[in-house]
């Protein structure tokens, strides 16, 4: 019989057998260099016995800017071999120069540990110590691993609370630190990035005390602004190496669009894809569900588990695997899906990074990531080195994703966004330079080095008496260091333990728990449902008990908008969007019993939680008011306008969908006419609105396009219809929204300043 290919295995998943949309991509051939100078003997005797006798392009590249003692970004494509950039000129430094130290930073400590063995192994035999520094390592050997590694492996967080505050203690490791690896640096955006680049100027600003000067090396995999991402992390210049010289083979790419069913309804996107998982499985395919949510890979794996028992297929083959877990949980999973125990795995994008887990066949998208970088990176994990790889774009009834079915073009070959980093952001920017001022007193000079904006953060904090000056420098007021306090992945500080029967099963941030561990809602943990009996804000607990129920909640959150100051104004044909610092209040007023079929609503249930503000910046849009008899009508229409809007900002501001929020007004009460708002999701904002204030023209063009393409009369899950919509898609008049899209040719002279 004549073998099939990887692709025509997965075209004929009967889930998939002439219902999807493929595009192909040949196979590449890999591309060889030779460093300038030959490698230590020792580091390529190890190549040579994990099978690599050459190196493709980029490594060659990267190692000769490396050596020639360049500040050095690396930019290529998932399994391309990045980690050999950096770690053949480290090692070579080290072994040239005993007292060297380097420090590796990676984002999860599942990939710090990943990354341990890889090292190790090209260093073998060379002597040279190799540790991992996280909060998983114990106290009893940390004192060893700071005094002799010469390679130290931790994350941004331990650098940030555990090592910086602590500097007295490094003094030593920061005086012969050489190297700075900032690997995965691509994960650096948003509020994370931005405290990255605060905890990395600290670093390199006790460096400098200590009287080094590290090289830095970064390594991401393919985005829009890589010399501009390194600059705002590091603040130095870095030179790109961003041929990418490694083989791959045959990918395709499956667009699948659910169709509606007898009751003329999209059938939910987590049953679509349990059951695309349980059929990829049953082939004898090895493949990874990426999923937008921790519920949602809960559900796929809950749905997953009982198809599998219907179709005869072993339901302990599936498993799932996100951030919350124990880690010894997690790397159990790792190990099962590595040594193929696990067939099928449903993730958050916690596995999007380079964890090995061994070669996968497919991946499986829950829907559109969020970024054409998200898209990259995930379909990445498919395939490795030449061997074959597919990966299925499972549409969710989203506008945006349906988009994606019709027109998967767009999608592939539109260019990867830039990542977005705020050094500036004001929240995050005094929380860092309370931390700095407390690690080592701050000269003026210091301080405006930091960032423009550091110079306004320090007047407001000693404002505030929180630091003072004294003899020229900013002297921090307590002996209590401020970084425990400090949540680099958020900007608030607090998270909940999540216990079940007196035992910790994991934890969740604060803003999260407010959301999904109130009283009343069901948190799924490895596929299986409790139910929350108390959530304890005081001590910051949430109680789970034992639920045998076939229903889940969702969360119902209600958001008040108080404009503060104007920025900036523009005309948008007959109407005008103003670029305005908000107030944004949102508060969970209760919460939705759902059928585990995602669209039964089976009761609602009130809730009395506190409110969360934050300040951040917003494009707020001027609309007439609403007056006379066609006021049903017009709400209608301003409601189909927010969702043609907000389901098309992510695109255009180049960022994830989770990082915009939105709201409307039939009657605004700061302006008494209506007004449609669009946010950054997150505290001082991260500059998405004023790339869509830039963007006005090409934002109205796309929401246009993606509403008038679509055949429907009265609005459809392709076009206006959203899942996350708070009052369930009720009102909306898909012709007035059209006529008010109709009337946004954006003008680009700005009104005022």
């Amino acid at each position: 019989m004549e073998r099939r290919t990887l692709a025509e295995r997965v075209a004929g998943i009967p889930m998939f057998e002439r219902k999807a949309q493929v595009i192909r991509i040949r196979a590449r051939q890999a591309e060889f260099a030779e460093t300038q100078e030959a490698l230590p003997g020792i580091v390529a005797e190890n190549l040579r016995k994990r099978g690599i006798e050459r190196l493709f392009t980029h490594q060659a590249q990267a190692i000769d800017a490396v050596r020639s003692g360049k500040d050095v970004v690396v930019v290529t494509g998932t399994n391309s071999g990045k980690t050999i950039c950096f770690a053949v000129p480290l090692l070579e430094r080290c072994l040239a120069e005993p007292t060297a130290r380097a420090l590796l930073l990676y984002p999860t400590k599942a990939l710090a540990r990943d990354q341990l063995h890889r090292l190790e192994s090209l260093g073998e035999g060379s002597g040279l110590r190799v540790g991992v520094y996280d909060g998983d390592t114990p106290k009893s050997e940390r004192a060893a691993i700071r005094k002799a590694a010469s390679v130290l492996i931790t994350n941004p967080d331990m650098l940030h609370i555990g090592i910086l505050p602590n500097h007295e203690n490094w003094a030593k490791f920061l005086r012969n630190l050489r190297t700075i690896v900032l690997d995965e640096m691509h994960v650096y955006r948003g509020v994370f990035g931005s405290h990255v680049a605060s905890v990395l100027r600290r670093l390199l600003r006790l460096c400098k005390a200590a009287g080094s000067q590290p090289q830095v090396i970064g390594a991401s995999a393919t985005i829009g602004n890589p010399a501009q991402l390194f600059a705002q992390l590091t603040g130095k210049e870095g030179h790109v190496v961003a041929g990418d010289g490694s083989p791959s083979g045959e990918r395709s790419y499956f667009f699948w669009a659910p169709q509606l069913g007898d009751e003329e309804s999209f059938p939910s996107p987590n049953r679509s894809t349990s059951a695309a998982l349980v059929q990829v499985v049953q082939a004898g395919l090895r493949a990874l569900a990426f999923c937008r949510s921790r519920n949602s890979v809960e559900l796929v794996l809950r749905y997953a588990r009982v198809a599998a028992r219907r179709r005869g297929v072993d339901p302990d083959l599936i498993d799932s695997y996100r951030a919350g877990y124990r880690p010894e949980d997690r790397r159990e999973i790792e190990r099962a899906i590595f040594e193929g125990r696990l067939l099928g795995l449903a993730s958050t994008n916690a596995l999007e990074l380079g964890v090995d887990i061994g070669g996968l066949d497919v991946v499986l998208m829950n829907g559109y990531p969020g970024s054409r970088s998200a898209f990259w990176q995930q379909t990445g994990r498919a395939g490795r080195g030449t061997e074959e790889g597919a990966s299925v774009l499972l549409a969710r009834n989203d506008p945006l994703d349906l988009y994606f079915a019709r027109h998967p073009r767009i999608l592939m070959e539109s260019p990867p966004e830039p990542v977005s980093v705020s050094v500036d952001n004001p929240v995050i920017l005094e929380q860092q330079l309370r931390c700095a001022v407390y690690e080592r007193p701050m000269t003026l000079e210091e301080v405006e080095s930091f960032s423009a904006s550091a110079s306004w953060a320090i007047g407001s904090l000693a404002e505030s008496g929180d630091i003072e000056m004294s003899a020229g420098r900013y002297y921090y007021k307590s002996f209590d260091p401020p970084a425990p306090k400090v949540d680099i992945r958020a900007v608030g500080s607090d998270s909940v333990r999540i216990l079940l029967d007196n035992d910790e099963v994991g934890e969740s941030e604060y803003w999260r728990a407010l959301k999904t561990l109130h009283k009343g809602a069901v948190h799924i943990h490895r596929g299986v449902p409790y139910l929350v009996d108390e959530l304890n804000l005081d001590r910051r607990e949430a109680i789970l008990t034992h639920l045998r129920a076939e229903f889940y909640t969702e969360p119902q959150v209600e958001v008040q908008i108080q404009p503060l100051v104007k920025v900036q104004e523009r005309v948008w044909g007959s109407l005008s969007a103003e670029l305005s610092s908000l107030r944004v209040t949102e508060r969970v007023t209760g919460y939705k019993r759902l059928a585990l079929d995602g669209d039964t609503v089976l009761g609602y249930e009130a809730l009395d939680l506190p409110p969360v503000s934050f300040d951040t910046l917003g494009i707020w849009v001027h609309l007439p008011p609403v007056e006379g008899e066609d006021a049903p009508e017009y709400l209608g229409s301003l409601h189909g306008l927010e969702h043609a809007l907000v389901v098309t900002a992510p695109y255009i501001a180049e960022c994830d969908r989770g990082d915009l929020g939105s709201a409307w007004y039939g009657l605004f009460p700061h302006s008494m006419k209506a007004a449609l708002f669009v946010y950054d999701n997150v505290p001082g904002g991260i500059g998405l609105s004023e790339r869509l204030i830039d963007s006005l023209e090409p934002w109205r063009e796309m929401a246009s396009e993606l509403v008038t393409s679509c055949d429907c009369e009265t609005g459809c899950p392709a076009c206006l219809l959203i899942s996350n919509c708070i009052s369930r898609n009720n009102m909306i008049d898909k012709p007035g929204a059209i006529l008010l899209l109709g009337k946004l040719r954006a003008d680009r002279w700005p009104v005022s300043q």
